[in-house]
């Protein structure tokens, strides 16, 4: 059993992997098209905005996502229910972020309000819509349709804005374009969904009507408590690189945070990995029920290979670091942040196990509690090293903070096992 759960996981993870290749090597290639054609503050100020996108699309997602997973994985017949109630709790959470960050920006960030903010984070409703149809596709195990859409996404994105750039678009045209097929990929999600979730009812129409059930308007307190614990795990966890970058362009400068984004940008391909571990391992390991000899045995499988692989990353990186700045961004001082950062990226992949196993199991709770604690240690020491060292600082805070978060998770890990 544990090897038929190594193989299905091991296969979806390529899968994503693949196409995640191509979503994030489009969005590489198009922040060295900006940086290039622009200039390094200008790219500095694009990735101030997305960090706004990327901590916003996380309350409005409020944990539903991940909550959904859950939530279908109990009963697929109220799949549809779900994703149209969850969708209007996120549209009405998106509308009243996007004025009030809009509000604050204009007061305390004046230096970066323009037009181009203000069409960057409108960015965050279609995401969060988008992450609901994924979340459900994964549910029913299907991990084709997400990534081949959103990779053709990313692409098209790439290619526009090139297009715009040769003649002569500023950042604001790039955030409209990147608005525009975001939405169209968000449609598109939608009906894929419907479609892989028909053809569950109708290969399941004998039970479709007994399991069935209705979202009344008295679940929705318990549901925003519920996916609330997620919310927390994954703001906390997903908020601290974004986070890291406000403070940087609150206490430096643009460019500072240009040089730092270009460096980090090699070390954020990580995220390749780690997305596609934990959108294959985290559906496949909840749905393991009432065997914990098989989540364990199948959570250490993973953790050794996640420490293999992320040994050979973090010293290809580091070793390669100054041919990687030099041959995109061109930028010298970001070559120390990609030395210091790459020592991050074996927490990261180690991590994504050690979470996913806790959310399967649900011990969201503890999580929560590590996460407080690493989060403000994240930016005390942010706002001291950033102060004293700038951009360096600032990779110096993250990176101490993913080791931190790795072997407390690990510790949580070895406790739960001696304990079953």
């Amino acid at each position: 059993m544990v090897k038929e759960h190594i193989a299905k996981i091991s296969k979806d993870t390529l899968l994503v992997l693949a196409f995640n290749t191509v979503n994030y090597l489009s969005s590489f290639l198009l922040a060295v098209l900006i940086s290039r054609f622009l200039g390094i503050e200008t790219f500095g100020e694009y990735s101030f905005i997305f960090a706004f996108v990327l901590i916003l699309g996380m309350i409005s997602d409020f944990g539903l996502s991940t909550l959904l997973v859950r939530k279908v994985n109990e009963n697929k017949f109220i799949a549809k229910e779900l994703i149209r109630n969850y969708n209007l709790i996120k549209v009405l959470m998106s509308l009243v972020i996007t004025t009030l960050v809009s509000i604050t920006v204009f007061i305390f960030f004046n230096k970066y309000f323009y037009a181009a903010f203000l069409i960057g984070i409108m960015i965050i409703l279609p995401r969060s819509i988008t992450s609901t149809y994924e979340s459900s596709l994964r549910s029913f195990l299907n991990q084709k349709y997400p990534v081949v859409i959103k990779s053709l996404n990313s692409f098209l994105q790439l290619f526009v804005s090139y297009l715009l750039l040769i003649n002569g678009s500023g950042l604001a045209g790039i955030f409209i374009c990147i608005l525009f097929l975001d939405a169209l990929t968000s449609m598109i999600l939608y009906f894929a969904n419907n479609k892989v979730i028909q053809r569950f009812y109708n290969d399941n129409s004998e039970t479709a009507n007994e399991l069935s059930s209705h979202f009344f308007r008295k679940e929705l307190i318990p549901t925003l408590s519920e996916s609330s614990v997620f919310f927390f795990n994954n703001f906390l966890m997903l908020s601290i690189k974004s986070l890291n970058v406000i403070l940087l362009g609150y206490f430096s400068t643009a460019a500072s945070v240009g040089i730092y984004s270009a460096g980090s940008r090699f070390v954020n391909g990580v995220g390749l990995f780690s997305g596609a571990l934990f959108n294959s391992f985290y559906p496949v390991i909840s749905n393991i029920k009432n065997n914990m000899k098989v989540k364990v045995d199948v959570t250490k499988k993973f953790i050794s290979y996640a420490f293999t692989f992320g040994l050979i990353l973090t010293a290809g990186v580091f070793f390669l670091s100054e041919y990687l700045i030099g041959l995109t961004f061109k930028t010298e001082e970001s070559v120390i942040v990609l030395k210091i950062l790459s020592s991050a990226m074996l927490p990261v992949l180690i991590y994504t196990v050690t979470q996913s196993f806790m959310f399967s199991a649900y011990g969201e709770k503890y999580l929560t509690k590590i996460l407080v604690i690493a989060w403000s240690l994240n930016i005390i020491m942010s706002i001291i090293l950033i102060t004293l060292y700038d951009y360096t600082g600032c990779a110096v805070a993250l990176t101490l903070t993913e080791i931190f978060l790795m072997f407390t998770q690990l510790y949580k890990f070895n406790s739960d096992i001696k304990i079953n």
